[in-house]
């Protein structure tokens, strides 16, 4: 294999926390609090087109298998970073920008009525991976589906946990925050909410808040993480997962924003980050996650691999501790301050642990 070969087959950008490959329409790692370093694969200042990548699937290699793929269920990187590959939300965060601005995504515009009511026009023209029309009969299910398992019907099963990020879809009182999502025409909805909630748009933008298809899907049960599928309406279809080995798929064809130039992709698991720091020496995987910091010389010093240590953003957060006063205080600063999201859980003694998230 020739020195130009090897130095196509193997792939790096690599930065400190999570990241994203802009030119190949890859949304890596999307969700609220998270960034990422943009940088196109780059070889002589030249940008590296499909056909540098062909005749294999492009290998990302990952730390490990997802614990879910149900987005209303997700609460871990690993789930995370499968499903935004597959599924979008109505919003989501600029990781071009470096303080991650909220951008409108499968909501073309919305407008605040009030401080509890929110009108949403929907794009238009956006299809499931089964070919199921994404409108406002399918966002309302979608949000219906949330309130369904937070239990905010009260009709959630006693033999079905509530899903783990349901804290967050929830005020401090344990009241849900969508109180009643309404269907205006074929593509506007108006959510209301049970009271003011500032980060609402925020929290729309996370993982736990992605599209999924009503045909394809139950609105009462959970997605198996084995036997299940996901269908979203993003730039990937799910073709299923092999456990502890890998998650494979292949670009859908209809995509709204246009097809990208990987046609197939596969997370190959390692869970070692020696073994995966090796597997990119070696050549055997295109794109390495959460690498070994003592191969970072290796990886600099490599001509046939591309090296990019950048620095990153993230969330942060702070805790109060005491009795429901606290909860009270930091709910005000939540409505009060965008892009700052609450939520409460109970702790030892009977004390209530409420936690501030700052997005950047």
């Amino acid at each position: 294999m020739s020195k130009m070969t090897k130095k196509l087959n193997r792939l790096i950008i690599l930065c400190i926390g999570l990241f994203l490959l802009t030119n190949i329409n890859l949304n890596f790692f999307n969700y609220q609090g998270r960034s990422d370093f943009i940088s196109p694969i780059i070889k002589d200042d030249t940008i590296l087109e499909a056909s540098d990548i062909v005749n294999r699937p492009f290998i990302v290699g990952v730390d490990g298998t997802p614990n879910h793929i149900d987005p209303v269920n997700c609460w871990d990187d690993r789930s995370w970073n499968v499903i935004d590959q597959v599924c979008e939300g109505l919003f989501r965060n600029n990781l071009s920008d470096p303080d991650l601005s909220r951008i409108n995504w499968l909501a073309e515009s919305y407008w605040w009525e009030d401080t509890t009511t929110i009108r949403l026009k929907l794009r238009e023209d956006v299809s499931f991976h089964d070919n199921t029309p994404f409108n406002s009969t399918a966002a309302k299910w979608n949000l219906d589906r949330i309130n369904f398992f937070i239990n905010a019907t009260g009709t959630l099963p006693a033999s079905t946990q509530e899903a783990y990020p349901s804290v967050l879809w929830r005020f401090s009182n344990g009241t849900a925050l969508m109180k009643q999502i309404d269907i205006v025409s074929l593509y506007n909805i108006t959510i209301h909410l049970n009271g003011p909630y500032s980060p609402f748009l925020d929290l729309l933008s996370t993982s736990c808040a992605h599209m999924i298809s009503p045909t394809s899907h139950s609105q009462t049960d959970y997605i198996d993480l084995i036997m299940g599928d996901l269908v979203g309406t993003g730039p990937f279809q799910y073709d299923g997962l092999t456990l502890d080995v890998e998650v494979n798929f292949t670009a859908y064809d209809n995509y709204w924003r246009g097809i990208g130039n990987i046609t197939e992709m596969k997370y190959q698991i390692i869970d070692d980050s020696v073994a995966r720091s090796n597997a990119m020496l070696a050549g055997t995987i295109d794109y390495l996650y959460e690498p070994s910091s003592a191969y970072f010389s290796s990886f600099a010093t490599d001509p046939d691999i591309i090296f990019d240590e950048a620095p990153s953003s993230g969330f942060k957060y702070c805790c109060f501790y005491g009795n429901a006063n606290s909860c009270k205080f930091t709910e005000r600063i939540s409505r009060k301050i965008p892009r700052y999201s609450c939520y409460t859980g109970v702790w030892f003694n009977g004390n209530i642990s409420t936690d501030i998230y700052f997005t950047h």
